[in-house]
């Protein structure tokens, strides 16, 4: 136990782990303080009206089946994200509504995780210490950098459709490679019936996701056919996404809410999609994740030690990533003419900092095998690289002009919990449920006061008859409900 706690890769994991740990306590303890809001109310009103009267699962199964169906013919065909959106924890009763953020963030660590496994351990034949700090630095930058993080972990309806759903896509990929990396027929029929299951998932999901898990999905199968000669079964992910795709994309209801948006033509959309994409790439590489990708060189010039696999011209690597980080914006500068919402940019943004680090694997370990015999050792410690590249980043987050610490989700989380605010806003809120709960048939709340960056997303207006305001009365069984602002 000790020699292997004595590598200096396996120390550098550990400290990895270990700071991703910790970051995430303020998250989870500020997520106590979440609550529903908006399509929260709209999407989970059958399935919370018929648990809070039956308490029976199957009735409350059946009643997200048939809000899927409505959705469908009326507004859109993602029957998969509408499904769990119907069953968010707030229909189980308010005080479950915690678990929100337990999820989002579980789901995006658990599939990065799984895939980056997959590639450095199982296909690479790397050690899982350079599987664990990867992991840890790529998940770490993905959820202190999200564009919004009440839209990634704390807002229910949005981080399904967007954030969950991204997570079955990286899952997917993860299987689909696995499937390739086993000769066990067991192991190959399991990971087979978990990639169909995300291609469910993913092929009813938002757009973005779902045009570019079958992309991505399809790349990975027909080329992995193509190298080891597997039976055509392997396809049957495939054939599954692209028949949910399918049912996805020719929903009524799509063309119902097209009618709210502008629409695009094809190519312009594509041309959009780049120009979105380099003004996009342009604000994230910060500071911070340049240093991340600097802390990153010793370990990927181990895991490209003994590489196996020929590298040939890495710059198509980029250039496909390039492309791929491009379709994400292309159905909603198609659908809408514009970059999309902010949860659509955090999942472009998670897409992006991964293909960041494996375009580095790629080009290092291409340099490392152009290298091949020629004397290339490093003097410097591993442990005292990273150390003077950790500390440059704790300068960079705390002193780099123009940003601020509480921009950081985990840090922002921890202002916020320090000055109360987040504590407020819970108050205030159990306040209006009491109104709500009461036998007024039509109530006034007052606006919040306290609105945390990380735990407010929308509410009600002071039109009586907005959606959000009609949401919230079928959910409390209202007749009406007004916002009254604050002076």
């Amino acid at each position: 136990m000790k020699k292997i706690i004595s590598d200096k890769y396996t120390q550098i994991a550990i400290i990895m782990l270990g700071v991703l740990i910790v970051s995430l306590i303020p998250l989870l303890h500020i997520g106590m303080y979440a609550h529903p809001c908006a399509d929260d109310f709209s999407y989970g009103y059958y399935t919370h009206a018929f648990w809070t009267t039956t308490h029976s699962l199957s009735e409350t199964l059946k009643w997200a089946f048939q809000q899927v169906k409505d959705s469908y013919y009326t507004w859109q065909g993602t029957f998969s994200s509408i499904f769990i959106m119907t069953l968010s924890p707030a229909i189980w009763g308010e005080g479950f509504y915690f678990l929100t953020p337990i999820i989002m963030l579980s789901m995006l660590l658990v599939s990065h995780f799984y895939l980056l496994y997959v590639i450095v351990v199982k296909l690479l034949k790397g050690p899982k210490s350079i599987w664990i700090t990867a992991s840890s630095v790529v998940t770490f930058l993905m959820i202190q950098t999200v564009y919004s993080p009440v839209n990634a972990f704390f807002w229910f309806n949005g981080s399904v459709h967007y954030n969950f759903m991204h997570a079955c896509m990286i899952l997917l990929f993860g299987f689909a490679l696995h499937m390739n990396a086993t000769d066990k027929v067991y192991k190959e029929v399991l990971l087979c019936i978990g990639a169909c299951l995300m291609a469910v998932l993913c092929g009813g999901s938002n757009y973005s996701t779902a045009l570019l898990g079958i992309l991505g999905s399809a790349v990975i199968l027909i080329g992995q056919w193509i190298k080891r000669k597997k039976a055509f079964w392997y396809f049957l992910p495939l054939v599954v996404y692209g028949i949910c795709f399918y049912i996805n994309v020719s929903a009524p209801g799509n063309q119902v809410r097209q009618t709210n948006f502008n629409k695009n033509t094809p190519l312009n959309a594509i041309i959009q999609s780049f120009t979105n994409e380099n003004g996009y790439i342009k604000d994230c590489m910060s500071i911070q994740i340049i240093l991340f990708m600097l802390l990153m060189i010793p370990a990927l010039w181990k895991l490209t030690e003994k590489l196996k696999y020929k590298l040939w011209l890495p710059v198509v690597i980029t250039i496909l990533s390039y492309c791929s980080v491009a379709c994400m914006f292309t159905p909603s500068c198609y659908a809408m003419s514009s970059a999309g919402p902010e949860r659509l940019l955090n999942i472009i943004k998670f897409w992006f900092i991964l293909l960041l680090f494996i375009n580095e694997g790629c080009w290092i370990g291409y340099i490392r095998q152009k290298l091949n015999g020629k004397k290339t050792k490093i003097k410097i410690d591993a442990r005292v690289y990273v150390a003077i590249i950790l500390i440059c980043i704790l300068a960079a987050f705390i002193l780099q002009p123009g940003k601020r610490m509480f921009d950081y989700s985990s840090y922002g989380a921890f202002v916020s919990l320090r000055a109360g605010e987040a504590q407020k806003y819970h108050q205030e809120y159990l306040a209006r449920v009491e109104i709500l709960e009461s036998d007024e048939p039509v109530v006034v709340l007052t606006e919040f006061m306290w609105k945390p960056r990380l735990l407010y997303f929308d509410d009600i207006t002071t039109d009586r008859y907005n959606w959000k305001n009609n949401a919230m009365c079928r959910w409390y069984q209202k007749e009406g409900v007004i916002l009254q602002e604050l002076p």
